[in-house]
């Protein structure tokens, strides 16, 4: 048996946070929370959460195929920030993007309440819109 091999089984996987017997916050196979993450697995984590947020985008809104590569990077970014579900809620920028109505869409990204709690975030992706 292999050191990973003992360790999952000894370990037991947990794919939320749980506190152990002493107390401290551990996810994963044992892995202490009060640990840094390791540089390499927040860019793995981030690589997964990405193409998540993709296969759901395009699940939800097919028609995101035919806009340009930067403008669909303003929907994966949207997606991975707010799931499928909160992009739902921008019926007026996504119909007008689905009609390829760019000044009508980043208008609509900017009067938003998520424009108003991201900021800057949301300026550069209204203007990516927009330019595409």
């Amino acid at each position: 048996m292999t050191p990973r091999e003992q360790l999952k089984e000894d370990e037991g996987l947990r794919q939320v946070p749980y506190q152990d017997t002493r107390g401290n916050w551990t996810v994963g196979y044992g892995h202490l929370m009060k640990n840094p993450l390791p540089l390499s697995l927040c860019e793995a984590l981030l690589d997964i959460d990405i193409a998540q947020a993709e296969v759901a985008l395009l699940r939800a809104f097919p028609w995101v195929t035919s806009i340009s590569a930067n403008r669909y990077v303003v929907f994966v970014n949207l997606t991975f920030n707010m799931g499928v579900g909160g992009l739902r809620t921008f019926t007026k920028m996504l119909a007008a993007a689905q009609k390829g109505d760019w000044n009508t869409a980043s208008a609509e990204l900017l009067d938003s309440d998520y424009a108003k709690q991201t900021g800057a975030r949301a300026v550069r992706l209204a203007a990516q819109l927009k330019t595409g």
